[in-house]
């Protein structure tokens, strides 16, 4: 999984390993700079969504014309 190693080197995650049902499993948890990383994306997310919306019902461009 190239994203999950590429935040866990970037610090956003932490990972760990467990025997469950005879196997390793590798798990991942967000760090409170993934937790900041997250919040901050989604606050992105929005407004490029919103942008989007606006756009789609004719609201963006050209609403006087």
């Amino acid at each position: 999984y190239p994203i999950l190693h590429g935040l866990e080197k970037d610090g956003f995650v932490t990972s760990y390993e467990e025997a469950a049902e005879g196997r390793t499993r590798k798990y991942y948890r967000l760090t409170e700079a993934g937790k900041g990383e997250l919040a901050k994306q989604t606050e992105r997310w929005n407004a490029y969504a919103a942008a989007v919306h606006k756009v789609l019902n004719g609201g963006a461009c050209c609403a006087g014309v």
